[in-house]
């Protein structure tokens, strides 16, 4: 496995790197405040020492990519379960994300298209058909990392960069 991430990585640091919804929340969490990672609901499944591992493994790429799906999920998310005072800078580093991070799209319909999408979904339909030779999709979701695996769209599976870190770090 490891060399597989290596060689992927080696191939779209200049490309970029599309990272799914469950960890640009992380990443925005995390980058609000590391203790709340705990305490958010959709990110108490991570460690901080994950958050650390996303922010060095991101650094490794030139440019991140979002599609405004992605986006619209992190906002869904984060919406239910970030309150009190977390919400304004969680807002803010949101806003910062939509501000920097390049936005790909294409349309719905497109996406529709697309022979899964009545059991992937919208999102991951339109992260697929995005990826797909332009970009290394980064994703902790388990059936779209081995679907991605089976059209032959590169894709890394984030808990295997965990795995790595645990390793390393024993």
């Amino acid at each position: 496995m490891t060399f597989d991430i290596n060689t992927l990585t080696t191939k779209y640091y200049n490309k970029g790197v599309l990272i799914d919804a469950n960890l640009l929340l992380l990443l925005f969490v995390g980058s609000v405040s590391k203790t709340l990672i705990a305490r958010c609901d959709r990110t108490t499944r991570y460690a901080i020492e994950d958050y650390d591992t996303l922010i060095e493994y991101l650094s490794l790429f030139s440019t991140r990519i979002t599609t405004p799906n992605i986006m619209t999920e992190v906002w869904s998310l984060a919406n239910t379960s970030i309150k009190g005072k977390y919400k304004d800078e969680f807002t803010a580093v949101y806003k910062n994300g939509i501000q920097v991070l390049p936005e790909h799209f294409i349309t719905s319909a497109e996406a529709s298209s697309h022979p899964k999408f009545p059991r992937i979904g919208l999102s991951d339909s339109v992260s697929i058909i995005l990826a797909k030779d332009r970009w290394l999709l980064l994703t902790d979701d388990f059936p779209l990392s081995q679907y991605c695996q089976s059209l032959g769209v590169d894709c890394i599976n984030f808990n295997h960069l965990r795995v790595m870190n645990w390793k390393i770090n024993d």
